[in-house]
């Protein structure tokens, strides 16, 4: 398979209105070629594909399918809001027939059309009949475009977009929806300063939108259903795309539509993974220098223990202490030095430590010296239980503690 960036899905149909295919891009199709190895067509019902044998010799398109250059892709999958149109469409959602939705309120749906399989037979038939080509050529173009149809992923490419969607709506933290209704209420002239946008999950996957769009910023409930219905939906284009992106392993063209969406997304995906690790990074210094080992604190060896950094990584502990960094930021100084420095911490890891093993398995073992079995035995399983019981209860290793003090210098020392 081709390398990501040097495959493209894209469409190259020119359509009217009812999706009527009124032309092709011609220009955009040929630089396509040149600028990419392999290029997957998202075609419409292969009308795009049947102007496109009007202007292209017939046995060259066959020699480029051949060589592997193009792909053709059809599906009819798609999301859509039905909130105000389920009931009258009746359309059943979890088993029964809902109400219609308030105008500030969205329900989202995949649909998809129940005769794509018999659409798609109809248009290699149509171009198999084809006036503009001989018989023979028609049935060899005809081939050569049935073998170069990818299948049809829609439906599962859409459920994995709809699940970082509704995570988006569901993130009380996240921003883009706020900035994306910025940007349109920009456009629409009003200055976006105040604007308050919240989503709330009402019920299982149902949505409404608080906003002060129309009290702040006097647009009727109408209005400020379509732009936030518009910024959802094209927040929904965008994990689509993203979607579509790691299926089909390519590079995929956006419409200018959503075009402002993606910029806003992939700036706000951007931020979020960089601010993940430079956070992760300055917390992590922070506790640190807050259980005294600091950068300052460690002997500058000039060496690192591999060994033991490797052991580190595949620790259960590292995995604990990983988890506990992320809530980190939210605690005060007063409760990580508790945390870290806590008595309980300390003990819990000196009695791990291989001496203090050595010394409880003498204890433990110690039993076994004496000569009566209807002594020894109960009184080495009593013994043992109460050994579990004090490392596991009352001092228990802590791996906050013994990553930060322990292993952490021990790596750099």
């Amino acid at each position: 398979m081709s390398n990501a960036t040097e495959r493209l899905m894209a469409m190259f149909a020119k359509q009217g209105p009812n999706n009527v295919v009124t032309g092709i891009d011609v220009f955009g199709f040929v630089q396509r070629l040149i600028l990419f190895d392999e290029c997957i067509i998202a075609s419409v019902w292969l009308k795009d594909v049947q102007l496109l044998l009007s202007m292209v010799d017939p046995g060259a398109f066959c020699d480029l399918l051949d060589t592997g250059a193009l792909r053709f892709y059809i599906d009819s999958a798609t999301t859509a809001e039905i909130g105000q149109a389920r009931h009258d469409m009746n359309i059943m959602v979890r088993g029964k027939l809902p109400k219609r939705l308030d105008d500030h309120e969205f329900d989202f749906a995949t649909l998809r059309g129940h005769n794509d399989a018999d659409k798609v037979r109809n248009s290699l038939s149509e171009i198999a009949r084809s006036e503009i080509l001989s018989q023979s050529m028609a049935r060899k173009v005809t081939e050569r475009i049935e073998a170069a149809l990818l299948e049809p992923k829609g439906l599962e490419v859409i459920a994995e977009a709809c699940k970082g969607f509704y995570s988006e709506l569901r993130n009380d933290e996240s921003i883009t929806l706020k900035e994306m209704i910025s940007d349109k209420l920009r456009k629409l002239g009003q200055k976006p300063k105040g604007l308050h946008f919240k989503v709330e999950e009402f019920e299982r996957e149902e949505f409404r939108v608080h906003s002060n769009l129309t009290t702040k910023f006097g647009l009727s409930s109408k209005t400020a259903r379509k732009l936030s219905l518009d910024t959802m939906m094209e927040l929904v284009s965008v994990y689509t795309t993203l979607s579509y992106m790691r299926e089909f392993s390519c590079v995929l063209g956006t419409e200018e539509r959503v075009q402002s969406a993606w910029d806003l997304k992939a700036d706000s995906l951007i931020r979020s993974l960089a601010h993940e690790s430079q956070n992760r990074t300055a917390q992590f210094a922070r506790v640190a220098k807050i259980a005294g080992v600091g950068e300052d604190q460690l002997v500058q060896s000039g060496r690192i223990d591999l060994d033991r950094l490797l052991t580190l990584r595949q620790s259960d502990e590292l995995a604990s202490f990983r988890s506990w960094l992320r809530s980190a930021e939210s605690k005060s100084d007063k409760d990580i030095r508790e945390r870290v420095c806590s008595i309980r911490a300390k003990i819990g890891s000196a009695l791990d430590s291989k001496t203090a093993r050595a010394i409880r398995f003498l204890i433990t073992q110690a039993p076994g010296a004496i000569p009566n079995p209807a002594v020894a035995m109960p009184l080495g399983m009593t013994v043992s239980a109460l050994d579990s019981f004090f490392l596991e209860r009352i001092a228990p290793r802590d791996a906050v503690f013994s990553v930060l003090l322990r292993d952490y210098p021990a790596l750099l020392r």
